[in-house]
């Protein structure tokens, strides 16, 4: 198995400085662990939650099939630097690659032609190499912005990096990553229990957010069950999404005021599903989609909706650098949406491969999916033989305990914790009829016909994107190879692990 790619596999072609005044500003604001459908916009059902958010969608376009490839913070945030699959850049997880490695991120190849670069909270996921964050123009810990949730500090912080822009007469690319909805959730005994001075946000306050819902203001999202405690923790969890939006707000006000606002592209999203059970740290639906937002002023028509053409994480790059006018360093995965963007002519992808490697504990877990606006069919070799369970941080907070001790005298629900413990090899879903992907029809036999489609096709997704569980795949019906190729994964995982750790 490759880690990384070679110069010769890169097809390396250099990369020519431009003109900065010719350049367009890209503003790149993402949210943590926020669900598509939590933005009012893409149809939450809780009031208000998003009306920032909501705002920059009626000034320009959102995606209704936009998706991140991994649903865990510093893969998925990779995949959106480098334009790649992860198996291809090496940045499977929460690991760096070498410094040596030919595979650049879009602060790199944006600052070689002239932009001034910076990046705002979550610096440690944002780079795929350690010294990344070292070599932007301005990299702001989410120390300084308390935490990463302090919605004054992100407008201070936004309007210094947009004033230095100005004074060095230059284009820009910005970062802002709120940490928001992430846990630990408002004024939860986490926060309260938080290393920092006994407290997660140490000295400081914790931000409040500008609204603050109680319980019967929440709905519980279809893939759980509404158990008080899980009301309780879905409920803190729609206070941070609150505050996120705040943040959001906050950037985009600063932004306004810069004067730079009209030549400015505005790209939103969050970079995977909210962190409970079925969401974060898998391969459902409600685990990769994303509010996808795009605001181009003078380009993008307002209020303008894509319905029906998929975009993924891996798209971002060629997308950025095709607005830009910059060349590729070499072939990328992705292919650019810009035209999307424009009102031009462009391929429409019909479906999206997503991945999960291993967790933020360096477990393996790997997973894919291969979905379409109709179906999702996963594959899961680690659930060969129902005793390697599976562990992420959608287990640590009061949902999963819930159910965990709800399932003792529910067997609805204990069916719902052995699926999320143990999981199947194979999954498959009837999107139209259950997005909550509740009831698995890969040994219905009416569907047989389609999974058979969906089987072959994921094949050859793995073979398109040289990916390595391939080996497995094809002998999925055999448990010893499936136990071989998870062993060897973990292997694997190890040794990023140690080699990210040498890095530290």
């Amino acid at each position: 198995m490759k880690f990384l790619l070679s110069a010769a596999s890169l097809g390396f072609t250099m990369v020519y400085a431009v003109t900065p005044t010719q350049k367009p500003n890209i503003l790149l604001i993402t949210v943590d662990d926020m669900n598509y459908n939590s933005v009012g916009v893409f149809g939450c059902q809780v009031k208000n939650t998003t009306p920032h958010i909501d705002k920059l969608a009626a000034e320009g376009i959102r995606f209704e099939r936009a998706f991140v490839q991994c649903a865990v913070s510093m893969p998925s945030r990779n995949v959106l630097a480098t334009g790649m699959y992860p198996q291809r850049s090496g940045l499977e997880g929460f690991n760096y690659i070498p410094e040596e490695s030919l595979v650049k991120s879009v602060f790199e190849i944006l600052q070689e032609n002239g932009y001034y670069t910076g990046c705002m909270a979550k610096l440690p996921h944002c780079f795929p190499k350690l010294s990344g964050e070292h070599k932007i123009n301005m990299a702001i810990k989410a120390e300084e912005l308390n935490q990463g949730r302090e919605p004054a500090l992100f407008y201070k912080k936004t309007k210094d990096f947009l004033a230095a822009t100005k004074k060095n007469n230059q284009p820009f690319y910005l970062m802002c990553n709120s940490q928001d909805p992430h846990r630990p959730f408002y004024d939860s005994d986490d926060v309260k229990s938080g290393k920092k001075g006994g407290n997660f946000f140490g000295n400081q306050k914790e931000p409040q957010p500008s609204y603050i819902y109680t319980e019967k203001e929440v709905n519980i999202p279809a893939f759980l069950p509404d158990l008080p405690d899980i009301r309780k923790e879905i409920t803190q969890y729609y206070n941070n999404v609150k505050r996120a939006d705040d943040i959001v707000g906050e950037v985009l006000k600063a932004l306004a005021e810069s004067g730079m606002e009209e030549n400015t592209i505005v790209f939103f999203l969050s970079d995977n599903g909210m962190a409970f059970p079925f969401s974060k740290t898998n391969v459902y639906l409600n685990s990769n989609r994303t509010p996808l937002i795009v605001k181009w002023t003078g380009k993008t028509k307002p209020k303008q909706v894509e319905k029906d053409a998929f975009v993924s994480g891996v798209d971002f790059l060629p997308t950025v650098l095709d607005i830009t006018g910059i060349k590729q360093p070499y072939p990328l995965d992705g292919l650019s949406f810009k035209n999307r963007l424009t009102g031009e002519k462009y391929t429409k992808q019909n479906d999206v491969y997503t991945l999960f490697f291993s967790n933020s504990a360096f477990k393996a877990y790997p997973m894919r999916c291969l979905q379409n606006k109709d179906f999702a069919y996963i594959f899961s070799p680690w659930a060969y033989a129902g005793d390697y369970q599976f562990t992420s941080e959608t287990k640590i907070g009061l949902t999963y305990k819930a159910m965990k001790a709800a399932s003792k005298m529910n067997s609805e629900i204990a069916a719902r914790i052995k699926l999320f413990d143990f999981r199947e090899t194979e999954e498959f879903y009837d999107l139209n009829n259950d997005p909550d992907a509740l009831v698995n029809l890969v040994n219905n036999p009416a569907y047989k016909p389609q999974l058979e489609i969906f089987r072959a096709a994921m094949e050859q997704k793995m073979k398109e994107t040289n990916d390595h569980i391939l080996s497995a795949y094809k002998y999925r019906d055999n448990p010893d190879s499936l136990k071989n190729y998870v062993n060897a994964m973990q292997i694997r995982v190890n040794k990023q692990r140690l080699l990210s750790k040498s890095r530290g």
